[in-house]
């Protein structure tokens, strides 16, 4: 409350000896008559005029705005963005906008004041060539802004990489905005970049984004030319497409393998992907890490200089033997700490291979008679689309379990599988009853939605099952 006094009293301070004024010297023109009447009739005219001339630069000024934005928000975001599919630049508006409005003051000069526009343009020539010459770099900055919105060599939200400086390392960065005086780019170490327009102008631009929205990237492989080309860039597809799955989007090529040279390391293969340029470092890392993989699972190791005495890695260059089959065997749950003799019989009873892209390994709903190990390339699973590489036990559930496919299996790239049928899983056997059961507890306990007494139920009818086919008898007998 005694700040709204103190507030009160200053503001009566300040206002009332005007107002008192102003009330003594219209009283004294009040009582005064004629003289009352002859200031107060031209008040009203002078009032008149002044009202006149501000209402009609008011219209002219309200028209103006109403131009912009037509001009803005109809033609420029409404047609021109539409077209283009993409925003346009702030630029354009603000430079359409300057315009309208210059305009807009010289038709209220011209028309409002009766003011001569030949001189007035004539002065403010000459006060332009002296801006001009104290504002050169900003004025070169904004033409070069306009040739660059109108040449397009460059949009908002391209990747891109100027050459700003010789000698100095390029910057790489997504176009946020083209503003009157400035590119801004944000740039791949999260930082904001503001470039002059002349500079960006002036240099030398790699758009990434352009003319397809993902970059093909490469990268080299250097294995040893003993490897056999064909396996190799089987293997190596194999695991670019598996990695693609993760960062590539729906529309780009698929990546592919070629062989480049064969130089005094080795035979150098080019692996070629398509990311989108802001994830092309991260695509690379995952792709390489994809790649070690997949040769280590098919026992190959990069090439190593030949100067350096080494024995090859088990494996390298030859296909896979029975030791590389068991360990893929036993790294899987349903035979996981089984008996590794058993998993030797079961690996020497497979049967090999190889498949074409497309080519339908098992029907979803079939029988299963037999299932896969992947070797080498990727195997799809429909539906889900799930892609399985080397390493991978397809099926084995359904077929232990003698129950039909959850999954047709497809090819994706040249593949080498391992099939196990059901004269592999008697060998493997080799009539222990013990292992049986063991074997039908893990099937068992992989069903999915099932409870404790639903699977000993299905290990007890997997057991029978195994029992009848390869004539075991009860260790319990």
């Amino acid at each position: 409350m005694t700040d709204k006094k103190t507030t009160g009293r200053l503001l009566a301070a300040k206002l009332g000896p005007p107002f008192l004024v102003s009330a003594v010297l219209a009283g004294l023109l009040f009582y005064g008559g004629e003289a009352f009447r002859v200031i107060g009739s031209q008040a009203l005219a002078s009032t008149g005029s002044v009202l006149g001339k501000v209402l009609s630069a008011a219209a002219i000024f309200s028209a103006a705005v109403l131009a912009q934005r037509v001009v803005r928000y109809v033609v420029l975001e409404g047609l021109v963005g539409s077209a283009l599919g993409e925003p346009v630049p702030r630029l354009l508006p603000q430079i359409t906008g300057l315009v309208i409005y210059v305009i807009a003051g010289g038709a209220v000069a011209g028309l409002v004041f009766n003011q001569d526009l030949t001189a007035l343009w004539a002065a403010s020539g000459v006060a332009g060539v002296v801006f001009g010459m104290a504002l050169r770099e900003m004025i070169l900055d904004v033409f070069s802004g306009l040739a660059i919105n109108l040449d397009r060599p460059i949009r908002i939200g391209d990747r891109i990489q100027v050459q700003v400086r010789p000698g100095v390392p390029p910057l790489t960065g997504r176009v946020l905005e083209i503003s009157w005086r400035a590119t801004r780019l944000y740039t791949e170490d999260d930082n904001l970049a503001i470039v002059p327009n002349s500079l960006i102008a002036g240099s030398a631009i790699i758009n990434m984004s352009l003319p397809e929205p993902v970059l093909e990237f490469p990268m080299t492989v250097t294995l040893d030319a003993g490897v056999d080309p064909e396996r190799a860039m089987r293997i190596l597809t194999a695991a670019a497409r598996e990695a693609s799955a993760g960062f590539a989007k729906p529309d780009a090529p698929p990546a592919y393998v070629r062989l480049r040279s064969v130089t005094p390391a080795g035979a150098e293969y080019g692996v070629f992907i398509f990311p989108a340029p802001e994830v092309r470092y991260r695509a690379r890392s995952v792709t390489l890490t994809a790649v070690l993989r997949h040769l280590a699972l098919a026992g190959i190791e990069p090439a190593w200089p030949k100067l350096e005495r080494r024995e090859p890695a088990h494996g390298a260059g030859a296909e896979q033997g029975n030791e590389r089959v068991v360990g893929l065997l036993a790294a899987h749950p349903l035979f996981r700490e089984f008996d590794p003799a058993a998993l030797e019989r079961l690996a020497m009873s497979a049967g090999r291979m190889a498949t074409t892209p497309g080519e339908v390994l098992g029907q979803a709903g079939e029988v299963a008679a037999n299932f896969f190990v992947v070797l080498e390339g990727l195997i799809q699973e429909q539906p889900g689309g799930k892609l399985r590489g080397p390493g991978a036990v397809l099926g084995a559930e359904e077929m232990l379990g003698s129950a039909g496919r959850r999954h047709t299996l497809i090819a994706t790239t040249e593949a080498v599988a391992l099939s196990f049928d059901q004269l592999a899983v008697g060998d493997m056997l080799a009539g222990d009853d013990h292992l049986a059961s063991r074997l039908a507890g893990r099937v068992a306990a992989a069903a999915t939605g099932l409870d404790d007494e639903a699977r000993a139920d299905l290990a007890a009818d997997v057991l029978g099952a195994l029992r009848r086919m390869y004539g075991l008898r009860s260790s319990h007998i």
